[in-house]
């Protein structure tokens, strides 16, 4: 799986749940935001001015290559948060929203594990997902939201061929 099939994916499920109803390219239904490189600035900005909440941040993933056994795997570290409005500086309202994003995130694992099952979108792709997803809550963003993302792992088979294509001695 490459970065934008990982992120096409995810924004697919921003777009498909009933309570982010993100919009690809509608200014006015921005319900999906790639965090790049930890900014916590462009985040912060984006919460104020471009997102509508409830919305799902996606983490950028890291890649692994298990050469251990025969088939080798491709392992995708990575996460995903879902973030809810709040109102400033109220404690119920920030314990609200974390409980609000937290269903919404979980039923985001329940979506993913229903596509790696035969005949869903990830298991044609031979994605396992590990068992365990920790979950923790987000910072207050922006001073108008919050919520709780998990980390999430998957493997799938990769091909460590040496194509000659590539090299100018073989």
């Amino acid at each position: 799986m490459t970065e934008p099939e990982y992120i096409a994916y995810f924004e697919g499920l921003a777009s498909k749940h009933k309570a982010i109803r993100h919009v690809p390219g509608d200014e006015s239904s921005q319900g999906f935001f790639l965090v790049q490189d930890d900014n916590m600035a462009e985040l912060e900005q984006a919460v104020r001015n471009k997102l509508q909440l409830p919305a799902l941040l996606l983490d950028q993933y890291f890649d692994e290559l298990d050469t251990t056994q025969d088939n080798n795997r491709l392992r995708i570290e990575g996460g995903f948060s879902i973030i809810c409005k709040i109102e400033q500086g109220d404690t119920a309202s920030i314990r609200a929203a974390r409980h609000q994003a937290r269903l919404i995130a979980r039923s985001v694992l329940g979506r993913l594990r229903k596509e790696l099952r035969p005949g869903g979108g990830l298991s044609a792709q031979n994605v396992v997902m590990l068992p365990v997803n920790a979950g923790e809550p987000t910072p207050i963003l922006g001073g108008n939201a919050t919520g709780w993302g998990y980390a999430i792992t998957w493997q799938m088979p990769t091909s460590m061929a040496v194509s000659t294509d590539d090299w100018l001695d073989l």
